[in-house]
């Protein structure tokens, strides 16, 4: 039997000009999840991530909180652009061509009197739009495209070749939607469920995979036990 945790990049820069960053928030998130893995004498033999910064960002903030060893180190880290998140700006602005311009989205939340919850129902409503397959046209990746990225993610963690060496834990860094198409997949679970999870999908947070004999299950989604344990409600963030 061999475990694969799915980890959430830590916060990141959520209404700046770029996103792809860590704040300082998600940077300690990352880093008291690999405090608490170490603690918890939970063994990481290998780290993958997908190709944006803030994936990479976690895994740094991850191995200085976990005490790397040298074979965690960067050099040894795998990457799988499979990993990738879709592009949510651009699933946003599509959607709302009103608020492309820079800055305009956030000069419009900032009118409203319940901000987030504001925003949810606009991504939600977005979201919906992409996943439909009616406007595929409009995106540079359409939701029929993405699953089958995912798809190539879960074929590379079943294939022999994966588990042929004697590792047995791995972690992946990566981002809310690569994790929640996963476990869809992986569980059956129709479209019409998927952004339920995702909008509650937490930084830093730890979805398990056991995979035995080829086959994957979900065993944990969406576990915080490195925050919670700090009894500190600042450290836990959706965006």
């Amino acid at each position: 039997m061999a475990l694969i945790h799915l980890v959430r990049h830590g916060q990141a820069s959520f209404g700046s000009a770029n996103y792809d960053q860590l704040s300082d928030l998600g940077m300690r998130q990352c880093y008291l999840l690999g405090q608490w893995m170490h603690q918890t004498q939970q063994p990481v033999e290998r780290i993958i991530l997908g190709g944006m910064h803030r994936h990479r960002q976690s895994a740094q903030a991850f191995v200085e909180g976990f005490g790397s060893p040298d074979y965690l180190n960067a050099n040894h880290w795998e990457l799988d652009a499979n990993l990738n998140e879709f592009d949510h700006e651009q699933v946003l602005k599509v959607s709302r061509p009103d608020l492309a311009a820079p800055g305009k989205l956030m000069e419009f939340l900032a009118t409203q009197a319940r901000p987030r919850a504001v925003f949810e129902q606009m991504f939600a409503e977005a979201f919906a739009r992409w996943m439909s397959g009616a406007h595929d046209a409009d995106y540079a990746e359409s939701w029929a495209s993405f699953k089958h990225r995912i798809g190539n993610a879960i074929s590379l963690f079943q294939s022999p070749e994966f588990h042929s060496e004697p590792r047995k834990n791995t972690i992946v860094f990566t981002s809310a939607g690569p994790i929640t198409v996963l476990c869809q997949q992986i569980m059956a679970v129709p479209d019409s469920h998927i952004m339920g999870l995702l909008s509650v999908m937490l930084n830093s947070s730890v979805s398990k995979l056991i995979h035995t004999d080829g086959d994957l299950r979900v065993a944990a989604i969406n576990a915080v036990p490195h925050l919670e344990i700090k009894a500190d409600k600042s450290l836990i963030s959706y965006r």
